[in-house]
């Protein structure tokens, strides 16, 4: 329970000491500029790394918190007074972006060298004895100069542009000229549903003559099956113009 006592209660852990009131606002703005700041670096990653970025906001802004009152400790001092006069605040939320561009990148190195690149953030944080850890060994290597192992893999990468669609070949026979201008064209289904579908607007089905059958034994320059031509009708279209308006097929 919240306000149980000794070392199985949680109380005395959040509450075993009051901040003062300037002590309690700093840390207010400090937190919502750190998740503010969390935006742009949070578009820099993909994937693993986004996903410990929602995860871990509040674990980053503690991170950022323990940086800063190692530079300044003054984060419960009255705001001097003066015109020129820098408060405690003002200089802290200057150094959040910069916090955050090398605390990230640790906590993702330093998270999966202890617990592995499949173990969520959540997991480990639900043991207050191992977060405490992880949150040691992340400040340690940021005050060694920040170097962990490669997390390149969860950088966003660079949107490669999209191939272009391959243009209609009824545009690419046109436009090649690949028929004479007013070449009949024959119309082939190779669904037996579409030939039913389509009987009433040729009127009715026509079966294919023996002799035509014969002569495009080897099958026709644009590739259409010998059994499944049809004799020419006057409502097929014509190569041209009325051609790309015409018919669902070639």
């Amino acid at each position: 329970m919240l306000w149980e006592r000794g070392s199985s209660g949680i109380y005395d852990p959040l509450f075993r000491t009051v901040p003062g009131v300037f002590e309690t606002w700093n840390a207010v703005r400090i937190l919502r500029e750190t998740r503010k700041a969390l935006r742009p670096v949070r578009e820099q990653y993909e994937k693993r790394g986004v996903a410990v970025i929602d995860d871990g906001t509040f674990l980053l802004a503690h991170l950022v918190f323990r940086q800063l009152l190692d530079e300044d400790a003054n984060i419960a001092e009255p705001d001097p007074s003066g015109p020129d006069a820098t408060t405690w605040y003002a200089k802290s939320s200057s150094r959040i972006p910069d916090l955050l561009a090398r605390t990230v990148p640790v906590l993702l190195g330093v998270l999966d060298a202890r617990h592995g690149t499949r173990t969520s953030l959540k997991q480990v944080c639900i043991d207050d004895t191992e977060c405490a850890a992880l949150v040691a060994d992340i400040l340690n290597v940021l005050a060694a100069g920040g170097e962990t192992q490669d997390i390149s893999s969860y950088l966003r990468k660079d949107e490669r542009p999209r191939r272009p669609r391959r243009p209609n070949s009824v545009h690419v026979i046109v436009n090649q000229r690949a028929l004479p201008e007013g070449a009949p064209l024959r119309l082939s289904l190779y669904v037996p549903a579409e030939q039913e579908a389509l009987e009433a607007w040729l009127g009715g089905p026509h079966p294919v003559p023996r002799d035509l059958d014969r002569k495009h034994q080897q099958g026709p320059r644009l590739g259409v099956r010998p059994s499944a031509l049809l004799p020419q009708r006057p409502c097929l279209p014509h190569v041209g113009a009325g051609w790309l308006g015409g018919a669902p097929g070639v």
